[in-house]
């Protein structure tokens, strides 16, 4: 099912938007102390671009999943953080410059690793499907990651910078507005595939539970190694484990809207993201109480 032109300019003009309200919580200052120590950085970028898209690979052939499984999971590994990675952090205790930090980075970097990863893993896939469904151009798929990605984010750090005050007063609404469109995109997602849902569920559920546990798995057992202390450590496993839903979405609806099972399963991630960070957040909400009772007891 090709989507029209005027779905195609939605999904573009909410994506934008989604991510220029969020880069207006970001600003060159707040990289500063992050950047004296790019140890942090390298390793952190290192997990999120490079380790997970190999890992999620290993998975899809071991559980030796159906084309379009498999794209999905290559497409979710090969986005950046995703768009609320920072709020998530800063509600679990996190450290929101490092989130962020991490966050500009991954971005920037996707602008070369995502249309990479989309491209390569899937010509590993033993399919018959792949000659016909493996479409993605290269330079197309740059150009939308330069227009949804990076133009927004750094229109959104001009923003704040320059027009701090104005900023603040539109970016409660612009969230809002955007949480609106990311619905939208998912709705119509499932509009346009409502029949498959009910018989794929069951799978789709499981799939992105195991391949989100194996992401976050990535991040803790990082910064673990490179001894990150809790606020840091937090930060860099949600940046591992939430990726850019959204994105990855907009481009299947834009490149493979034919295929039911691709697009279902990554909007179940959209939907999956705000359920598991409620309850990675209250966990760790709850032992930093059970702590701090603990400590003045």
């Amino acid at each position: 099912m090709q989507l029209p032109l005027e779905a195609k300019v939605f999904i573009g003009f909410a994506l934008f938007l989604i991510t220029f309200s969020l880069a207006l919580d970001l600003s060159i200052n707040n990289f500063v102390e992050i950047i004296k120590k790019p140890r942090k950085i390298i390793f952190g970028v290192f997990a999120q671009t490079i380790l997970l898209p190999i890992f999620s690979f290993l998975f899809i052939q071991l559980a030796d999943l159906s084309f379009e499984y498999a794209m999905a999971i290559i497409f979710i590994a090969a986005c950046p953080g995703g768009s609320s990675s920072n709020f998530i952090s800063y509600l679990a205790g996190g450290s929101v410059a490092y989130s962020m930090s991490l966050t500009f980075f991954s971005s920037i970097i996707a602008i070369i690793s995502t249309p990479f990863h989309m491209t390569f893993w899937p010509t590993f896939l033993n399919s018959t499907q792949l000659v016909s469904n493996l479409e993605v151009n290269r330079l197309n798929l740059f150009i939308s990651l330069l227009i949804l990605l990076i133009i927004p984010l750094a229109l959104g750090i001009l923003a704040k910078s320059y027009f701090e005050t104005r900023v603040k007063f539109l970016k409660n609404t612009l969230k809002k507005l955007s949480m609106f469109f990311m619905i939208s995109i998912f709705s119509y997602a499932i509009y346009l595939n409502l029949n498959s849902l009910s018989s794929n569920f069951k799978t789709i559920f499981i799939l992105v539970l195991i391949h989100q546990s194996i992401a976050l798995s990535i991040g803790y057992i990082m910064s673990t190694l490179i001894k990150l202390d809790h606020k840091e450590s937090r930060s860099l496993t949600i940046e591992v484990g939430y990726q850019n839903t959204s994105l990855a979405l907009g481009v299947a609806l834009a490149f493979y809207s034919d295929m039911s099972q691709l697009i279902l399963l990554i909007g179940w991630w959209t939907i999956w993201h705000n359920i598991s960070a409620l309850l990675l957040i209250s966990a760790w909400r709850s032992k930093d109480y059970i702590k701090e009772k603990a400590y003045t007891t």
